[in-house]
């Protein structure tokens, strides 16, 4: 990807009309792992191997770069788990909405979060009599990096009561009515999104007609189509759930494993086509691949993860009084941890890698390496620079 930015991502710029964030995104892209940023000279313990080892962007959009974040994340999220079935929850915005959310990021993903959340906990007093616990992850993105908006919901398989200290478990394969779920989602995504729009906190481009003919059409095709909503249970306890989630938490749209060339100004990289189950290949002009992947970069400071209920950061005694209640917590499966093989590409900046040479050795800092410029602050200076 950082290939891809420094070849082309100046011309696009140059010509395409791009958020602050975005400039951003390619800025840091096309810095990543180069002189640009510094780094060190390292030497391997054993064979004597020596090479530059430059530092990394940590852009939370840089497929290079989320490989230590995502082990992070699995190791705080094993800390919260109860020892209780957790089922898979996927929430899915209509394709109608994605105009509204290519201009009005922050607002929709904000109310994608605020109704799934609401209306999981509400279920969860109704149906279980207690507050339960999930954790939401934001995609925006499908495997060919068009507009895909949906939240992914990892959900306890029971409530706390905190009246009667009780845990009330979920029946066996069993959490919500997707469908009814779905309704009520659809109902309050559709009532939030409406006082958005009476209090002027949309934008609104690509329409010939007038705003509130616009508005008015957009409601009736959201509240006349059937919402997606799937609730599945895990597939092998909620270690490997943890685990599976961990592996794209901390990813963008597109990992640089899948992006098989770039020639003649196109890209080439492959995707999944869940109609039929097989891998593909997809070729698009630059300019089309950049489009797509700048589409999905998030608001500044915008959190994509987030916790709710039992899972959220102030209940950690709630959580405590539920594991009194229940038996004890395994902690994440040693599987989901990275190989020292994954530490030379996910973790570009640890020091101790294993020698890529002798594959016994360790590369250890030997010198500093200088950035080759530093910018003023606030302004972008050679950004391309390498």
């Amino acid at each position: 990807m950082g290939e891809i930015v420094r070849r082309y991502g100046p011309g696009y710029e140059a010509t395409h009309r791009l958020s602050l964030e975005q400039r951003r995104v390619l800025r840091d892209l096309g810095r990543c792992r180069t002189a640009a940023l510094g780094g060190h000279r390292e030497k391997c313990d054993r064979c004597g191997l020596e090479r530059n080892h430059y530092n990394s962007c940590r852009n939370r959009h840089c497929p290079a770069c989320q490989g230590q974040k995502r082990r992070q994340w699995v190791e705080a999220e094993g800390q919260r788990l109860l020892p209780v079935p957790y089922f898979h929850v996927i929430f899915t915005l209509p394709h109608e909405l994605n105009g509204l959310a290519r201009w009005n990021p922050r607002v929709i993903y904000t109310l994608l979060f605020r109704a799934a959340s609401e209306v999981l906990m509400e279920f969860g007093q109704r149906n279980l009599q207690g507050q339960i616990g999930l954790t939401a992850v934001l995609h925006s993105w499908g495997q060919t990096l068009i507009q895909h908006l949906h939240l992914h919901c990892i959900v306890t398989g029971g409530a706390f009561n905190a009246d009667r200290q009780q845990w009330q478990p979920a029946r066996n394969g069993y959490l919500f009515r997707s469908q009814a779920v779905s309704v009520v989602f659809r109902g309050r995504f559709t009532a939030y999104l409406e006082r958005a729009w009476a209090a002027g906190k949309l934008r609104w481009v690509e329409s010939p007609v007038s705003g509130d003919a616009y508005w008015q059409g957009l409601r009736k095709q959201l509240l006349e189509k059937k919402w997606e909503v799937y609730i599945e249970p895990p597939i092998a306890g909620p270690e490997r759930l943890v685990g599976y989630l961990g592996r794209y938490t901390q990813r963008v749209a597109i990992a640089n494993n899948r992006i098989e060339e770039l020639k003649d100004g196109q890209v080439s990289f492959g995707w999944k086509d869940y109609r039929d189950g097989k891998q593909k290949t997809m070729r698009l002009a630059v300019e089309e691949f950049l489009e797509r992947y700048l589409l999905h970069v998030l608001p500044a400071g915008f959190v994509r993860i987030r916790h709710y209920g039992l899972m959220a950061n102030g209940n950690q005694k709630r959580r405590e009084a539920c594991r009194q209640l229940l038996p004890k917590c395994e902690t994440v499966e040693a599987e989901h941890a990275l190989t020292p093989a994954d530490s030379l590409t996910a973790a570009p900046d640890s020091v101790w890698a294993h020698c890529p040479e002798c594959q016994v050795g360790r590369m250890i800092p030997v010198a500093r390496i200088e950035p080759a410029h530093r910018s003023p602050p606030g302004q972008p200076g050679q950004r391309w620079a390498a």
